[in-house]
């Protein structure tokens, strides 16, 4: 019989066998799971995980080898809302809360893409179409004349679903084809990234207008400059093209109405007064795109159908102080300089244009801007957007404010300035 010690050995190195053979088994599927793991994170798929970026904001990340612009340029997550007490709160409509145009306008330039880092405070309430009583306190907003976001519009949001890139590389493609002609117009900016409506008719031999009609460009080419802008970082200036589109009733356009059937019905705010249908208009714009700040006539109905866009919005009692292009200049109604020039902006300290009432809002996917006749309006692009409006009746009060404001001696000062 073998002595009790010689047993004790042998037990144990059969124990020591197991637990080094264990742990290499153990060592060998960790290595494996390692491989493939490594494999699948080289698959450009939906599957990537996610990694910090000291650029975002901490409650924003992206995937790795995703470009980070795509989130940095345009996030809203971390707003704020209208008021705390929602929607009760909203009630009875009031107007927002407004700040210095001089200040907002340097809080963020108008050069910059990127949202701020703090985020944004709902300047104007957002209400939810599909909940009963926001869709009441929507519509009160509507009949005081105030401003209002809007979502949860059931057309929009499948609209969104539907516009995809190949989708309007179609529809455009069957336009461009169709005996009945384009039915849109391509412009290039000359000053800067502005856009801004021009009479041909006020048109002096000594004026040069903002932008130039692009004849020779299909959607297809547009289309490929907005993606190279897309992927440029901060502001892109020059040269930028603007794609507009006009829907009227039937005709080649017929799949902007389908898409957009509630402008067209006024479905989701009642207007209750008869306007004649003046058609819908679309808007293609690249990153970087400015309007310049100007006002409507008729009360707007705007829908973001894809992107963002940062609205400088100011009601219309702040006409006076906004140094407007008079009548007879080409581009009037517009402001007669650029807001984002800061030398501009320096001159004026201290002075109406400065210290005028002004808030802003950034326009996001799926949600509508309702926005009464005569308020003032500077728009930025921040991304490739696409966004769609259409006008119908003014608020005749709001009306002999700005035509006496458009009369007056600090609107005719600037005559022969500006675009």
């Amino acid at each position: 019989m073998p002595r009790p010690i010689e047993s004790k050995k042998r037990h144990g190195n059969r124990v020591l066998i197991l637990v080094v053979t264990t742990f290499s088994i153990v060592g060998v599927v960790f290595l494996v799971g390692v491989l493939v793991a490594s494999s699948k994170l080289s698959k450009p798929d939906s599957m990537f995980p996610l990694e910090s970026d000291p650029h975002l904001p901490p409650q924003r990340l992206r995937r790795r080898g995703e470009a980070s612009h795509s989130y940095l340029n345009t996030d809203t997550s971390n707003r704020s809302r209208f008021c705390a007490e929602w929607p009760k709160c909203t009630l009875p409509p009031r107007e927002p809360s407004y700040r210095p145009l001089c200040d907002l306008l340097k809080a963020w330039s108008p050069d910059d893409p990127n949202v701020p880092r703090g985020g944004l405070t709902d300047a104007l309430p957002v209400f939810n179409y599909g909940i009963e009583s926001e869709r009441f306190a929507a519509q009160s907003y509507r009949e005081a004349e105030l401003p209002l976001v809007l979502e949860g519009v059931p057309e929009l949001d499948a609209t969104n679903a539907r516009w995809t890139d190949d989708f309007l590389k179609a529809a455009f493609a069957s336009m461009e084809n169709s005996k009945k002609g384009h039915k849109y117009k391509i412009e290039r900016s000359i000053r800067k990234g502005h856009f801004l409506y021009y009479s041909k008719g006020h048109a002096r031999s000594d004026w040069n207008p903002p932008t130039e009609m692009v004849g020779n460009l299909a959607y297809q080419d547009y289309e490929s400059a907005a993606s190279k802008a897309e992927k440029h970082e901060g502001h892109v200036e020059g040269g930028l093209l603007y794609l507009t589109i006009s829907a009227s009733l039937g005709g080649v356009t017929q799949w902007v109405l389908e898409g957009l059937s509630f402008l067209k019905d006024n479905k989701y705010f009642r207007v209750n007064y008869p306007a004649a249908f003046h058609g819908i208009n679309c808007r293609f714009g690249m990153k970087g795109i400015v309007q310049a700040a100007h006002y409507d006539h008729g009360r707007n109905f705007i829908a973001m159908v894809s992107g963002h866009k940062r609205y400088v919005i100011l009601p219309p009692r702040a006409c006076p102080a906004l140094e407007l292009l008079d009548k007879s200049e080409p581009t009037a109604r517009h402001a007669s300089f650029d807001w984002a020039d800061e030398a501009e902006l320096e001159a004026r300290q201290g002075q109406p244009f400065c210290s005028a009432e002004a808030t802003e809002l950034v326009l996001g996917p799926k949600q509508v801007l309702y926005l009464p006749s005569y308020w003032f309006h500077y728009i930025v692009s921040l991304d490739k957007t696409v966004q769609c409006n259409s006008r119908s009746g003014n608020d005749a009060g709001s009306s002999s404010l700005i035509e006496q404001c458009m009369r007056s001696a600090a609107v005719k000062a600037k005559r022969g300035a500006g675009w």
